[in-house]
């Protein structure tokens, strides 16, 4: 008979994800919506309710839920077998305190844990957002509807897709989604990447790759500019002023990644300047956004609420992937790179 597996999942209380909780054989999914329970006065009473901690061997991390909790109570020592993490969505910048003390070593190196996320779950969804986007500034669905309301016939000229060049700083899953739908479009793919260098799995997609030192070279190229980076310290603010003056004044902006990544007080500036036609943003700095924030009054601006991908299968999806993950898990995967989904801990996606 196998070994059963005791998985704590630490997430919120109420959380939608629990609404698709998946039953697999040998296999207990044990709830934890406050993990600072299992430490201090509590510990005895909360370690009765759920079992002791050092019988669980993997933990799913499930967003919203505080990963300080997790941190401490992994650095208590009582979570000693623990042999995989998994982030249940694919940014894990929220959890970037949590690697560092509890998933690296003294000396800053991986302590060998595998880490993986929700990576590839969402993609398909992202990928429909940029092109709603990318449609609804070409196709000037703004001044469709204000000509409908002025009752104003006016047959203006229209624009394609067709040859115009989509541009991507940061070419993952979501980014490779995306190029899909744009080469259907016939449309011309370029990507940001660390080498200029096109493997043969993006052959077919790419026309072309550029370096971070052809940034600015790139961004002058582009019609379309789709923001998929992930949230690290190196692409704080990645999008400044220098670059939406790169920009051609007809280009779209569209950020699907990490809010981090944009100078939002920047892409305001273009915005009004006329230095870019349009933008469309999905993630922010802070979210929720603060009524107080300059991005509410920018007109040729489209905006959802990190929403975008939160669709009616969002939850089933992810527990797919950590499926595809558990999988691998159960087969003795003991490394990161093993994992369907790893995640490099060192560069924080």
């Amino acid at each position: 008979m196998a070994e059963r597996v005791r998985v704590l999942v630490l997430c919120v209380d109420g959380s939608p994800a629990l609404d698709a909780l998946p039953e697999i054989e040998n296999v207990e999914l044990v709830i934890c919506t406050d993990a600072n329970r299992l430490l201090g006065s509590e510990s005895a009473d909360a370690q009765n309710e759920i079992g002791p901690l050092d019988s669980f061997t993997a933990v799913l991390y499930v967003p919203p839920a505080d990963p300080a909790q997790l941190c401490e109570v992994w650095k208590s020592g009582k979570l000693q077998n623990i042999k995989w993490v998994h982030s249940f969505s694919a940014g894990v910048d929220k959890l970037r305190n949590f690697i560092a003390e509890c998933l690296l070593d003294a000396d800053g190196k991986d302590n060998g844990i595998p880490l993986t996320n929700g990576r590839g779950a969402f993609s398909s969804s992202l990928a429909e957002f940029v092109f709603c986007a990318a449609l609804h500034f070409k196709k000037q669905v703004p001044r469709c509807q204000e000509l409908k309301r002025s009752a104003n016939w006016n047959p203006f000229v229209m624009q394609v897709l067709r040859g115009r060049t989509m541009a991507f700083a940061g070419f993952g899953n979501i980014a490779r989604a995306t190029a899909q739908i744009a080469k259907a479009f016939g449309m011309r793919v370029v990507a940001l990447r660390r080498s200029a260098t096109v493997s043969s799995d993006d052959a077919a997609l790419l026309d072309a790759a550029y370096t971070s030192e052809q940034k600015h070279e790139m961004l002058a190229a582009a019609d379309f500019v789709v923001s998929s980076l992930p949230g690290t310290p190196e692409t704080v603010d990645f999008f400044d002023a220098a670059a939406f003056g790169s920009m051609k004044r007809s280009a779209v902006f569209i950020s699907v990644g990490r809010g981090t990544v944009v100078d939002e007080d920047a892409l305001v500036d273009a915005l009004e300047n006329n230095a870019i036609a349009g933008a469309a943003l999905d993630v922010y700095k802070s979210e929720p956004l603060a009524r107080t924030s300059r991005l509410w009054e920018c007109d040729k601006l489209l905006m959802t609420h990190h929403n975008a991908d939160y669709t009616e299968d969002y939850f089933a999806l992810g527990w797919s992937v950590w499926r595809e993950n558990l999988e691998c898990f159960l087969r003795g995967a003991s490394s990161t790179d093993r994992m369907a989904t790893p995640v490099d801990k060192l560069k924080g996606y």
